[in-house]
Order: C-alpha cells, then sequence, then structure tokens
C-alpha cells in the first residue's frame, strides 16, 4: 500500500516548490544523489522554478538496517540500498500528480530509469546529472578517494568490495535493460560534467552507448566542471540548456 502524505512527510521530508509564474503542466520530480539530500539541491529547484515548472523533492532513508541478521532478507536482498530507494521513489511517485519528469543526480538516476521504464504513462521525461552510469565498482573506488578522503589503494579497494553488493551488483545489466524499455522517442537530457573525477565521463556515455535504447536523448558536456558542480561552476550554460530543453520538449500552458 502506498504511503500517505503524512507518512512521505515523516519518513521522506516530502516536500512541494511550486512555481511563482507556472508554465508547464509537466511536474518534475528531484532524486537527489547518495549522501545528499533536497536541501544540498535548493539551487537546482530554484532554477526550476524560474523556468515555470513545479517541484517535488523528498529525502532518501538512511534509517534503515542496511545489513540484516535474518537470512531470508539477505536472500531477497533486502539489505540493498537500490532496493529500499527503489521501494521509496515509487511511494513518492505514486503521490506526485502526473505528467512527471525525473530530474536525478549520480547513481541514484538509475532508480529513476527503472521506474521511467515501468510506468510510462506518467514519466514523460527524464534529466539526469553525472549519471547514471557503469563501471559502478571503479566509481565508488573513485568516490573513497574523492568524498571520503581515501587515499590508499588498499582502503579504496575495500571501499568498493563493501560498498558495491550493497548497491547492487547487477546494477549495469539492469540499468541498460530498463533503459531500453523506457517509452520510445522519451525526451532524455543527461548532463555530463567532463572534469568529472567520481563518474568519468566515459562511464556516463557508456550507458547510452551501450544500450539498445530509443530514446529523444540530448547531451549537454559541461567542460568546466566537476561531479555535481555543474550548475554552480557553469550556471549560465546549465540553466539556458535546461529552459531550452522544456521548451522544446513540453508545452507551455
Amino acid at each position: 500500500m502506498a504511503r500517505s502524505y503524512k507518512e512521505l512527510k515523516k519518513d521522506l521530508n516530502f516536500n512541494y516548490y511550486p512555481a511563482p509564474e507556472k508554465k508547464y503542466q509537466e511536474r518534475v520530480l528531484l532524486v537527489h544523489f547518495f549522501g545528499g539530500n533536497q536541501k544540498l539541491l535548493l539551487r537546482h529547484i530554484r532554477v526550476l522554478n524560474q523556468i515555470g515548472l513545479d517541484v517535488y523533492a523528498f529525502d532518501f532513508s538512511y534509517r534503515k538496517n542496511i545489513v540484516y541478521k535474518q537470512f531470508p532478507k539477505l536472500k531477497n536482498k533486502e539489505y540493498q540500498i537500490q532496493k529500499i530507494w527503489m521501494q521509496e521513489l515509487k511511494d513518492v511517485l505514486d503521490y506526485v500528480p502526473g505528467p512527471v519528469v525525473f530530474f536525478s543526480f549520480s547513481g541514484p538516476a538509475s532508480c529513476s530509469v527503472h521506474w521511467a521504464a515501468k510506468h510510462p504513462e506518467k514519466v514523460i521525461g527524464l534529466v539526469s546529472d553525472s549519471g547514471p552510469f557503469t563501471h559502478l565498482f571503479k566509481c565508488n573506488f573513485n568516490l573513497a578517494k574523492v568524498e571520503f578522503g581515501l587515499k590508499s589503494k588498499w582502503q579504496r579497494l575495500l571501499f568498493s568490495v563493501f560498498i558495491t553488493p550493497l548497491w547492487n551488483t547487477a546494477h549495469t545489466k539492469e540499468l541498460l535493460e530498463n533503459l531500453a524499455n523506457i517509452k520510445e522517442a522519451t525526451p532524455y537530457l543527461s548532463i555530463q560534467p567532463v572534469l568529472d573525477e567520481v563518474v568519468p565521463i566515459d562511464y556516463q556515455e557508456d550507458v547510452f552507448a551501450r544500450s539498445p535504447h530509443k530514446l529523444k536523448l540530448e547531451v549537454l558536456r559541461l567542460e568546466k566542471s566537476g561531479h555535481l558542480t555543474g550548475l554552480k561552476l557553469q550556471p549560465q550554460k546549465y540553466k539556458q540548456r535546461l529552459e531550452n530543453w522544456f521548451s522544446e520538449n513540453f508545452k507551455l500552458i
């Protein structure tokens, strides 16, 4: 059973950010990055509101136990962060009035791709920044250094060995399959920072090169930006492309 509004507020800090001057019927649902929250996306929310879009946002749960003692839960992979977050995203998506455009960041963009493939009648467009990506193990190896300051290769290797199964060892296979199952000609804007040290741009490009998708794909390359820093470092280019993309793919009210 889907969560009530009260439960969404309590469990996932669900919030609605209306545009001062609404120009589009579509709503944007923000899917924040691993280790983040919606407060860290206030810059994006302001830009989307300025473009004329209503925005919904929430915080993924970090309170659930990642590893369970009971064997059945291990067998059913209920310890996987991705599986927990998939369900939380679905709970929010069920409440947001359609049509919806996902705006996702880094690894959790794979969760958005999953539900876009499952609900083509509701999810009619996608934007992603610094993800999704292939080579999950290598990206976790990079994450250990960039975000957690682990300089030793052995420390970074152990980190990746530990964290990768907690996300999903079948990450790439399922991502490519889900991407291929998204409705044909669905608009997709992939924002790819060239200086990304966590997710090399090659791994972001690899997603779309390897999947037999039928998306209406557009790519925004940000030559002077790194992981998740595009709007901060290149605000004019970032905002202008977003504004153009929405106006080209969706009708004004």
